[in-house]
C-alpha cells in the first residue's frame, strides 16, 4: 500500500509512520510542491491525505492541493481514498467544497478520537491526536 502523506508537522507523520503497519509505504511532503511532483509521479498511491494548514498562513495550503486533484481528474483513480486529516473546520470544509464534484473518488475526513480508532481498526493506519 502507498500513501502521500502530506503535512507540515513531522511529529505527526514519524507517530503515524511509527505505528503504521510495515508493508505501508509512506512518502511525507510538506509543500504544495512536493505534493504537485509526487501526485504526478508513477508511483499508484492508494491513499492520500492532505493537511490544510502547511505553516505560515499565507503559504499554499491544503486547498491547492484539493484543486490540483480536481483540476486534474487522470492523477486520482476512483478507487483510490482521500483523507483530510486537518483540526482547521474552515479549511476542511473548503477542501471539501473542491472535491465535491469527484463524487466517484472516495472523501473522508478524520475529525476526533472516534474516526482514528475507526482508521486503525479498519486498516491499520495509527494517527495521534491532531
Amino acid at each position: 500500500m502507498n500513501i502521500l502523506f502530506l503535512d507540515d508537522d513531522p511529529t505527526r507523520v514519524a507517530d503515524f509512520t511509527r505505528n503504521t503497519n510495515k508493508d505501508v509505504v509512506i512518502v511525507h511532503v510538506k509543500s504544495i510542491h512536493e505534493f504537485n511532483l509526487c501526485l504526478g509521479s508513477v508511483i499508484r498511491w492508494d491513499w492520500i491525505f492532505l493537511d490544510h494548514d502547511l505553516g505560515v498562513e499565507e503559504s499554499p495550503n491544503g486547498q491547492d492541493a484539493a484543486r490540483i486533484i480536481a483540476d486534474n481528474p487522470w492523477l486520482v483513480d476512483d478507487d483510490q481514498r482521500i483523507v483530510i486529516h486537518s483540526g482547521n473546520s474552515y479549511g476542511v470544509a473548503k477542501m471539501m467544497d473542491i472535491l465535491k464534484h469527484r463524487d466517484s473518488c472516495r472523501v473522508d475526513v478524520i475529525w476526533n478520537a472516534w474516526d482514528r480508532a475507526r482508521y486503525s481498526e479498519e486498516y491499520g493506519l495509527f494517527f495521534v491526536q491532531m
